[in-house]
């Protein structure tokens, strides 16, 4: 009788320590640490311990220790890997929907963003749109977070300050069929690479531009290469998206969800502002090493002919159906 109770009181202790052990998150993104990705990645991290009372941790992976963002994003898919950092740019090819986040102008400036009517604040319209329709494409990602590195600009190794001048040039881009398209309309020879290689690429020649925010061409090295930048051209924000595995996420107990959640909104807008800080200093970091900063002088031009496509990109962005949604929310701040 004694030894039966001590199995039973053993069993009970047992349980007790699977309920209340820690969450151990692995999350893993492609960038530095100090870059706008690993700066996100580290307040989460911080966020979410602080939160949750330290009940729920993460181990941050950065520069692309776990493999691309394609790869990392496959294996939050399968379910290997609990949490990662996918730009929208890539993202598109797990859900197609997302590619509505790199049509062309969409945005008008960061507000637009995050803003007190952002698109993409906790909470709003079509942000929970978006994850309902990440979630329906894949089955097995959800979206608890959204980030942005600022808008994307033009680095080229030669000034480009009109749609001319694209001619001849050869540009890295992301796997983006709607940037593609959307640069080869401008005059430019695109290329989808992967990040990994773009150095490399441009290093040796391979590439003549690509676009990034600005801390991308600083903290990754890039400007004693692609020393001119089209500064007015703001054509599409980089966004990524914090995608965690489904069923992971649904052995989670309602409080270490709330605890996740939590930590991933009050996030988002801390990092949002941090971001818009950062701006001016890269910038002026960029100058001291030799970077020219240029405007572009027709880029109404530009924009109008960007726009244009936006009808063309419905089949490879999540149908006509939601493409128009999208057109409409930017019109009128509803899908219906």
């Amino acid at each position: 009788m004694k030894r039966l109770l001590g199995l039973v009181v053993a069993a009970l202790l047992l349980s007790s320590v699977n309920v209340f052990a820690a969450v151990n998150i692995k999350f893993a993104h492609g960038e530095p640490e100090k870059q706008s990705y690993g700066v996100f990645a580290t307040m989460f991290a911080e966020n979410l311990k602080k939160v949750s009372n330290g009940e729920m941790n993460c181990t941050v992976f950065p520069n692309g220790v776990v493999g691309s963002e394609m790869v990392a994003g496959q294996k939050v898919k399968q379910g290997t890997l609990q949490m990662a950092i996918v730009t929208a740019a890539n993202a598109g090819s797990f859900s197609p929907c997302v590619n509505v986040l790199t049509f062309p102008y969409l945005f008008s400036g960061p507000e637009d963003i995050m803003g007190e009517k952002g698109y993409l604040r906790p909470g709003s319209a079509f942000r929970e749109e978006l994850a309902k329709r990440i979630l329906a494409d894949t089955g097995s990602m959800r979206l608890i977070a959204v980030g942005t590195n600022g808008f994307r600009l033009l680095f080229t190794k030669k000034p480009v300050t009109k749609m001319g001048d694209l001619k001849g040039i050869k540009l890295r881009l992301a796997a983006s069929p709607v940037m593609q398209r959307t640069w080869e309309t401008w005059g430019a020879s695109a290329y989808a690479m992967a990040w990994s290689e773009t150095f490399t690429a441009i290093q040796q020649g391979v590439m003549d531009a690509f676009e990034c925010p600005t801390n991308i061409l600083l903290y990754n090295g890039f400007y004693p290469y692609t020393n001119h930048v089209a500064e007015n051209l703001y054509y599409c924000p980089q966004i990524f998206l914090i995608l965690v595995n489904e069923r992971w996420y649904q052995k989670l107990s309602p409080e270490q969800k709330g605890f996740l959640n939590e930590a991933a909104a009050s996030n988002e807008l801390e990092h949002f502002a941090w971001v818009q800080a950062e701006y001016d200093d890269v910038r002026k970091q960029l100058v001291n090493h030799g970077v020219e900063f240029h405007d572009i002088t027709d880029v109404e031009q530009w924009k109008a002919n960007a726009i244009a496509l936006w009808p063309d990109f419905a089949e490879m962005s999540g149908g006509k159906e939601w493409v128009e949604g999208v057109m409409r929310f930017q019109k009128t701040g509803s899908f219906k």
